[in-house]
């Protein structure tokens, strides 16, 4: 069964968004946008990026959530801002664990 995730998908959008674009001139701070989550959701979308640059999928979903759960906020932060291509690799853990955000084409054709 596919892990359930608390973060919305529009904010999943948001922070893939915030991550492509944090030199743009018109998009708010990658920060500003992951400090909208709550403590858990800061958790989910750690083990998220875990889950993406290991690519082990489902199997490891509840280690890498453990593990998140386990930091504090600002250790939480700290390692997101240090993912290197954090959007790709949010979105290569949504897949691993069988989610994914859907491309604006998708969007048009739903």
């Amino acid at each position: 069964m596919r892990p359930a995730i608390t973060i919305p998908t529009a904010t999943l959008e948001q922070l893939v968004y915030a991550a492509r674009n944090e030199t743009a001139h018109h998009t708010p701070p990658l920060g500003s946008t992951l400090g909208r989550l709550n403590e858990y959701q800061l958790a989910e979308l750690v083990a998220l990026s875990r889950v993406g640059l290991s690519q082990n999928g489902e199997s490891e979903w509840q280690n890498a959530l453990a593990k998140a759960c386990a930091l504090d906020e600002a250790q939480r932060v700290a390692s997101l801002l240090a993912t290197n291509d954090l959007a790709d690799v949010i979105e290569d853990g949504l897949i691993e664990i069988g989610c994914a955000l859907m491309s604006e084409q998708e969007m048009d054709a739903a």
